[in-house]
């Protein structure tokens, strides 16, 4: 409405039609005056180019010319020659000249009274004089030289070619006069029109109210805005029925946004930015646009590559003539949304976890006498309240057992702005609980102080505290008149009672800067470091062996270690009761041999309480004598450890005869009654069994291989064994029964070696 009373000005009208003429008139003169001289004086320029370039041309050919005569001269023919092929040169590149220079004149009529008659004159000569004298003495230059007939020439082609530019001055004398004059008649224009615009727009700005200034400066900074705006600014026409019906313009953050270039983007239909799923939706806000004429809702919008951005989009819709223009300003708000949704689910989350958080939670003001804002269901059943509204009325100070202790705590938050301390407080049926409380100063929404707290009522704790200590007083009481070692260790002893320290001979600071492995001898300090490891990862087993040791004076020592896995300040460690057992076995050793003695003599081995080596030769020569005189089957299984002497190495041998008996029980254990279990020797056992044939005691070998490679073992975890496997036959009857059974353990070995050859954990029968 605005723009259609400017228009309407009068004045506005007059100064449009003067400025329509005048550029009417300017555009007259420009093309039939300005663009003429510039077209004739382009012309003259070219002209004057070829000229000169032709009065180059025939004084290289002259030049060239004289070069002939004089290497002809001299005879020296290496220059000669250059010369000569020169002179051809420039005859051709001059004759080119001379045709390009010709064709060109007839271009301009204007020419013809002033460089024709001259150019026909010099191109008369150069062609049918000049040209045959110069092409004689290139063929003949010896004769042309001696003759000396070029002096002449010369003479005559300086005076020559220096006319040109003369004639082309006074050719082009009329030229510069009419460019003159038309140069005086196109400024009188010029700073006629620029007076004429200048009262004209002096008359429209004074026409104009200031009103319509107002106007005219909202419409420029809405274009300015248009084009910096950081929103997306979409400029559409609407179809009648008010649905969007294609982009006009967008601005640089909508294109950005959007992921296309502005011909792309206008390429497409509005409906192509929106997702399918919302047709419906966005047609209904369409229509109440048409309705309204201006809408606010939230849509989606799809980027080139896919993505789905949410916006706030504004829309507003404008008469422009027959056709509906509108302007959509579309906000990215999915950063908002998702900020929206977090805010909202931390508020959720915040609220549950608060009021139902198994501590205490509350808002309180910081003055002397302190309120609280807002407490959760933990403090009012922590300080025995009926609701939140009697705890809220309750004054803070109320509640302390020591009424300068707040105060202090004031200062303290103030200072600090974070405080935390423990103290006791009273509840409102008069109890005195022990609490631990953390406080955070912050401001509320009009900017005043007060502060965020968290309660813990740790009365209980106190109380264990308390009781721990007194356990702790109690323990140490016991421990240290104790007569056996005790120590809590690590890697190193974390604390050792009199009797340890006095075991060791080592000073209590030197003891406790020591390794527990530095105290034991080489072969034991494996094993040693391997149960410490196990122990701090917090694996819990009983552990008992006994260690040979020197004091630090040099006292052999043989000590029983009883070890068990303890927490201990919050970590795993090792907990170790030891008993000095040197004098039992210094005894045990002076008898030892006469236990080896007995023990050999005896049909039980003392280590795995099952069947020694003399026994077993005893049983198996029965067991040969029925199945010679029956015919009936008989079979022997021979089995090992794999790799017991690296076992024995790494473990020492008090962790092998260990294993050996575990081993023991856990095949005795799977056997039949009929079956004879006995060792053999060292790691080798052998299971005699009766009636049994080849097959049903491989498979029994194959069962046992199965059940001690599955077995977790006490003290090593895992291990494996290899099996040999034989059925008494034909070829074990060589005689007597001394070599039957030899035979038997001679195949059985061989099988069992075969089994350790092919790599061990495995099940081989006698060839």
């Amino acid at each position: 409405m605005r723009f259609n009373g400017l228009i309407k000005s009068k004045t506005f009208l007059f100064g449009i039609i003067i400025l329509t003429a005048y550029s009417i008139i300017f555009v007259i003169i420009y093309n039939s005056v300005v663009l003429k001289m510039e077209r004739d004086m382009d012309a003259d320029n070219n002209i004057q180019l070829e000229v000169i370039k032709l009065s180059n041309s025939i004084r290289l050919a002259v030049d060239s010319a004289q070069d002939v005569v004089h290497f002809s001269r001299k005879n020296d023919k290496k220059r000669l020659k250059s010369s000569l092929s020169k002179l051809s040169a420039s005859i051709a590149l001059t004759n080119k000249r001379f045709e390009e220079f010709n064709k060109n004149l007839e271009k301009f009529p204007y020419l013809k009274k002033t460089i024709l008659p001259f150019e026909s004159r010099a191109y008369y000569n150069w062609k049918n004089l000049t040209v045959p004298i110069l092409t004689t003495l290139i063929i003949h230059h010896k004769i042309m030289a001696k003759r000396a007939f070029m002096e002449p020439l010369f003479i005559s082609m300086y005076k020559t070619a220096p006319n040109y530019a003369p004639l082309m001055e006074s050719g082009f004398q009329h030229r510069i006069k009419d460019a003159l004059y038309f140069h005086i008649i196109l400024n009188i224009i010029f700073i006629a029109g620029f007076f004429l615009f200048f009262i004209i727009l002096t008359l429209f700005i004074f026409n104009i109210s200031s009103k319509e200034l107002r106007i005219q400066e909202s419409e420029k900074k809405y274009r300015m805005l248009f084009n910096s705006i950081g929103d997306a600014v979409f400029l559409m026409e609407y179809s009648k029925e008010g649905f969007p019906a294609r982009f006009i313009d967008a601005n640089k953050a909508g294109l950005k946004r959007l992921g296309y270039d502005k011909d792309e983007f206008l390429k497409l239909s509005p409906i192509n930015i929106i997702p399918k799923a919302d047709y419906d939706k966005m047609k209904n806000y369409f229509r109440e646009l048409a309705l309204k004429g201006h809408l606010t809702y939230e849509a989606n919008h799809i980027t080139k590559d896919g993505k789905i951005i949410q916006v706030e989009a504004v829309d507003n819709i404008l008469d422009a003539g027959t056709t509906k223009m509108g302007v959509c300003i579309a906000r990215d708000i999915s950063g908002r949304k998702a900020l929206e949704k977090k805010l909202l689910d931390s508020y959720l989350k915040y609220n549950n976890l608060v009021e139902f958080l198994p501590v205490g939670v509350y808002q309180a003001t910081i003055d002397k006498e302190g309120h609280f804002i807002d407490v959760n269901d933990y403090m009012v059943k922590t300080l025995e309240a009926s609701g939140k509204e009697e705890l809220i009325n309750t004054k803070i100070v109320d509640l302390y057992v020591e009424g300068g202790e707040r105060t202090n705590v004031i200062k303290n938050i103030m200072k600090e702005g974070v405080y935390e301390f423990e103290g006791k407080r009273r509840t409102l049926k008069g109890r005195i609980i022990d609490v631990y409380i953390a406080c955070r100063l912050k401001k509320d929404d009009y900017g005043k102080d007060m502060i965020d707290c968290i309660l813990f009522d740790i009365t209980k704790e106190k109380e264990l505290e308390n009781r721990l200590k007194e356990s702790r007083e109690l323990f140490m009481s016991v421990v240290n008149s104790m007569n056996e070692g005790v120590f809590i260790n690590d890697t190193k002893i974390l604390y050792a009672n009199p009797a340890a320290v006095e075991c060791f001979g080592y000073p209590e600071k030197e003891l406790y800067d020591m390794y527990v492995w530095d105290l034991f001898g080489e072969k034991d300090k494996p094993i040693i470091k391997a149960n410490i490891e196990r122990r701090l990862k917090g694996e819990q087993f009983y552990f008992e062996y006994t260690f040979h040791t020197f004091t630090k004076k040099g006292e052999e020592k043989y000590i029983l270690f009883h070890v068990q896995t303890i927490v201990y300040q919050g970590r795993f460690v090792a907990l170790a009761i030891f008993f000095d057992i040197t004098a039992k076995v210094l005894s045990e050793r002076e008898s030892e041999k006469e236990k080896l003695y007995f023990q050999e003599l005896s049909e039980t081995d003392h280590l795995t309480g099952i069947f020694n080596r003399r026994k077993l030769e005893k049983s198996l020569g029965e067991y040969v004598k029925l199945a010679l005189r029956y015919n009936r089957p008989l079979s022997l299984i021979m089995f090992d450890i794999d790799h017991f002497k690296a076992m024995n190495d790494s473990y020492g041998h008090q962790i092998g005869d260990n294993v050996l008996i575990e081993l023991a029980n856990l095949v005795k254990n799977n056997l039949r009654e009929t079956d004879f279990f006995a060792r053999f020797g060292g790691e080798e056992f052998i299971i005699l069994m009766p009636e049994t044939d080849l097959a049903y005691a491989k498979a029994k070998a194959e069962s046992l291989r199965r059940l001690i490679e599955k077995n977790i073992f006490k003290y090593i975890y895992r291990l494996t064994c290899s099996f040999g496997v034989v059925e008494y036959g034909e070829k074990d009857n060589l005689g007597n029964t001394q070599d039957i059974i030899g035979s038997l353990i001679k195949r059985v070995d061989n099988a069992l070696y075969r089994a350790k050859e092919n790599g061990r954990n495995r099940v081989e029968e006698s060839l």
